[in-house]
């Protein structure tokens, strides 16, 4: 039971076809995951009309070792950069260029509340265990690192809720207390409260609300469409039975972009999706397809937060 719509424009031009799989939509590359035989025949009866479209890639992919992990460089989108933390600072794999900086002076396993703001990746110095007085970030384009000074300090566990209109804010939980943070002005500021981002509505929330758990503004939202959901640029995204779905928040019905068991987990800027399954890195977008970026054991343990990407 499956329909596909090519949209023709004039001159013939057309653009990707809508595909339903009984009253579900799904990208093309779901449709090669799980119905290529019906899609080369809609392939081959479009194309007999007279009408094309692209056909999702089956050229081998190529991988060379760099850094312990197994790379598939060629499959990096030209206008992409991958972060994967590595115990003591980032590695990065573009198309043309793999490096590895180090950012601390020791070890910290976990990235949970590292994050990328631009072009730019911030964490906590992590010297000093009861407080934090200063957060990195560095340029992944021009390979530079700086510090930012906080003040006041915050407690050792505080961390980065997100990112609002080009300022970044921090919550320390032990002083129930949010801040702003400009890194182009060189200030940092405490809110006259919590506050969430959800959509684009900037929220306060009441302190003993805001701090059940963690907050990640755009993450682990709740509402009439599930739970766990991950706004991003008029879309939400969710994993529903080991698929990744895409639903428009006008709206109430949703696209199915593809399908694995074990999604560990995903990162979406811009409509793309970097995602986890296993051992293995995948990058996804609407013109891109998928492709695997690279595989490492690592992932299959320490998958949380550790990879991101800058898209320019």
């Amino acid at each position: 039971n499956i329909t596909c719509i090519l949209p023709v424009y004039l001159s013939n031009r057309t653009i990707q076809p809508v595909c339903l799989v009984g009253s579900s939509q799904v990208s093309l590359f779901y449709m090669k995951q799980n119905h290529s035989s019906d899609l080369q025949k809609i392939y081959r009866k479009m194309k007999k009309d007279g009408y094309s479209f692209s056909l999702p890639s089956d050229k081998k992919e190529l991988y060379t070792m760099d850094q312990n992990i197994k790379l598939y460089q060629s499959n990096i989108p030209k206008n992409v950069i991958i972060t994967m933390w590595r115990y003591t600072g980032i590695s990065t794999f573009s198309k043309k260029r793999t490096d590895f900086v180090s950012l601390l002076d020791g070890e910290e396993y976990e990235a949970k509340y590292n994050s990328l703001f631009h072009q730019y990746y911030l964490l906590f110095d992590f010297t000093d265990k009861i407080q934090q007085d200063k957060l990195i970030y560095y340029d992944i384009v021009k390979k530079k690192k700086k510090y930012f000074h906080l003040a006041p300090k915050i407690d050792y566990d505080s961390y980065i809720n997100g990112f609002y209109q080009d300022k970044i804010y921090v919550t320390d939980n032990d002083k129930k207390k949010q801040y702003s943070i400009s890194l182009f002005d060189n200030e940092m500021n405490e809110m006259d409260g919590l506050y969430f981002l959800e959509k684009d509505s900037f929220q306060l929330m009441g302190t003993n609300h805001f701090l059940k758990e963690k907050r990640f503004f755009q993450k682990n939202l709740h509402n009439s469409f599930g739970n766990d959901l991950t706004y991003e640029n008029g879309y939400y995204y969710f994993i529903k039975d080991g698929d990744l779905c895409r639903i428009d928040s006008k709206y109430s019905s949703y696209e199915i972009l593809f399908h694995f068991d074990s999604i560990s987990t995903y990162q979406v800027h811009q409509n793309s999706i970097l995602f986890v399954v296993d051992d293995t890195l995948y990058f996804y977008s609407d013109d891109f397809e998928m492709k695997r970026i690279l595989e490492s054991d690592e992932l299959r343990y320490n998958y949380q937060n550790i990879c991101d990407f800058y898209q320019y």
